[in-house]
């Protein structure tokens, strides 16, 4: 039921506002979720709407489910219905598209049935089976913004010329197969309400009040849909955070906050008490976030004020370490003490990042949780690859395994030419030979090395990568990592159960529903959004690591900032913030987003 009485002045406002549009900038853990709840409220109690005539919206069926149990719960036994229409973007559009008489929906299209559609299209085009990924995510990408140029971008430099016409034909075959996935709920409801009037007006009478959360990862398509789903007064209830808007990669565009504000001459509101962070970890956040150019200014302000600690135990700390062992070495043992203390998360720009921790933190027998799904960082093809040679020089011979690495490097055999004797293919199988005894009498580590040096893997790597340069140093990256684990094991076969050991307890940990009380959770940024941890790490700190690769402009740079941001506001009484700054043979750059703290 509505309680004015325990939100703070803003949250009042923005819950008791009238009609018309309304842009509610909710900063980190200011209530957001209780302020949707309770103007939904306000809008039966107070101004009596129907509750059939109010429409929420968000974007993740965990989030839909979340928020309307919340209001079943706070409901309890006041009368108020279960009409009140709660769906994500897609789940809605694409009931809008059923209810039409001119669109035919036959089935739904998942990956594997889109691969299957585009497969003999981009054949008739020339394209190779390996570029189906970078298509279908071009496409995806056009149809969440409505931008050819950008999605052209997406695919390779060989591949853009094509584009357009592989997509005009995908479209035409997954149209004669009423098929439908879920970019196309949002892109073909805004084309359907776009050009049929009446059945615009329809569904513009049908709901009164819209309320969106989470408004900062709307996309062009989905923005168009909710236009075209309002009439005047357009009351449109935006609650959303510029700074935390990272998910661009998949269309998502925060200037449609601005854009909204603008089309609509909507009102303004920033929620600016945060009630989940210390003041130091908000102000420390804000330090690095201000620093964009592109959003709205805000200032910020922690509902549990400072705390005095001693100067050796800061909330807010950093640390800088000369190697990957050290930095990882330092927050393993952190943990095992910080854990009896309360929720712990370790935060990573990307999974690779998470997966190298993880190995770690099985070794120091720290309990940890993987949120997210992800394949072992020993499923990787280049760990695969070294492994394979690394069998083979143990005496574990099998054609497949062969096969698999006497062309990586190249060395131009074919598997018809292997038998055939000839004096080329004779010299280059005695020289794989002699390497893969020298492989065999060496440890493990140094044999890791002399693959990649002697045998020539790492330079099989940087022509594999092409003119994808930061792909070349990702996969150095866990190269080097590779050489580091391999020198804890003292024999190929030791090592080799480990590995196996360590993604079988990865898997059976993803299969298990159960929430360990006393484990520490390791989640890449992307996957820690929404959530919250009374003490948070986020190692790598470094150029290159986070920000992730080489940053092409100013746009890119700005939504690592806010990533960064987001990693940053998860924490509730402490953060720490680590990163290296290398060694006389390799020096590494820590990240600018540390240079406001330092």
């Amino acid at each position: 039921m509505l309680d004015l009485e325990q939100l703070n002045e803003t949250q009042r406002k923005a819950v008791t506002y009238g009609e018309g549009p309304l842009l509610v900038l909710a900063g980190p853990g200011s209530g957001k979720t209780t302020v949707v709840i309770q103007r939904i409220f306000y809008l039966l109690e107070k101004m009596k709407v129907p509750p059939e005539k109010i429409l929420v919206l968000t974007f993740t069926k965990e989030a839909v489910l979340s928020m309307k149990s919340r209001f079943l719960r706070q409901a309890g036994g006041t009368g108020v219905n279960i009409s009140v229409n709660f769906g994500t973007f897609h789940s809605v559009f694409y009931y809008i598209l059923r209810k039409s008489p001119d669109v035919q929906v036959n089935k739904i299209l998942f990956s594997s049935q889109k691969q299957e559609l585009l497969l003999p299209i981009i054949k008739k085009y020339g394209q190779e089976k390996e570029a189906i990924g970078d298509l279908l995510f071009a496409i995806s990408y056009f149809k969440n913004t409505g931008d050819m140029e950008a999605a052209r971008g997406k695919v390779a430099l060989e591949r853009q010329e094509s584009f357009e016409y592989i997509l005009a034909e995908y479209e035409r075959e997954r149209k004669r197969t009423g098929g439908m996935d879920f970019d196309d709920m949002v892109y073909e409801c805004g084309k359907l309400l776009e050009r049929d009037k009446a059945l615009r007006s329809l569904w513009q009478e049908r709901f009164d009040y819209i309320l969106l959360d989470e408004f900062q990862d709307i996309n062009p398509s989905q923005y168009k849909v909710i236009k075209l789903l309002t009439k005047p007064p357009h009351s449109i209830f935006a609650v959303g955070d510029d700074d935390q808007s990272i998910y661009s990669f998949r269309g998502a565009d925060f200037s449609c906050l601005k854009r909204f504000e603008e089309e609509y001459h909507a009102e303004k509101l920033l929620l600016d008490i945060n009630y989940r962070s210390r003041q130091e970890i908000v102000d420390a956040s804000l330090k690095v976030i201000s620093e964009n150019k592109n959003r709205y200014p805000k200032r910020l302000y922690s509902w549990q004020g400072a705390v005095r600690v001693h100067s050796e135990n800061p909330v807010v700390k950093i640390q800088t370490f000369d190697t990957q062992k050290a930095q990882y070495h330092y927050v393993a043992e952190g943990l095992k003490q910080e854990l009896k203390e309360g929720s712990c998360a370790v935060l990573f720009r990307t999974n690779m990042q998470l997966q190298r921790f993880a190995v770690t933190m099985d070794k120091y027998n720290v309990p940890f949780c993987v949120k997210e799904k992800s394949e072992s960082l020993y499923e990787h093809f280049a760990v695969k690859d070294i492994m394979a040679y690394l069998q083979l020089a143990s005496g574990e011979w099998s054609r497949e395994t062969f096969f698999h690495i006497m062309n990586r490097p190249a060395r131009f055999i074919s598997r018809e030419a292997v038998g055939s004797g000839s004096m080329p293919m004779l010299q280059e199988l005695e020289k794989l030979r002699k390497q893969l005894i020298y492989i065999g009498r060496v440890p493990v580590y140094l044999g890791v090395q002399y693959i990649r040096r002697a045998v020539g893997y790492d330079s099989y790597l940087k022509e594999l990568s092409g003119n994808r340069p930061e792909k070349y140093t990702e996969w150095l990256e866990i190269l080097d990592w590779l050489c580091e684990d391999a020198s804890g094991y003292e024999t190929f076969s030791e090592w080799r159960e480990a590995q196996k050991s360590y993604t079988q307890g990865l898997q059976n940990m993803r299969q298990s529903d159960d929430k360990q009380a006393y484990a520490v959770w390791l989640m890449t940024v992307h996957g820690a959004k929404g959530l919250e941890f009374d003490r948070v790490w986020i190692p790598d700190c470094n150029e290159g690591i986070f920000p992730h690769g080489n940053l092409h402009s100013d746009k890119e740079g700005e939504e690592e900032r806010r990533i960064f941001y987001v990693a940053m506001t998860r924490a509730k009484e402490k953060l720490e913030l680590s990163c290296l700054d290398g060694t006389e043979k390799r020096s590494r750059l820590p990240s600018r987003f540390l240079n406001p703290l330092l």
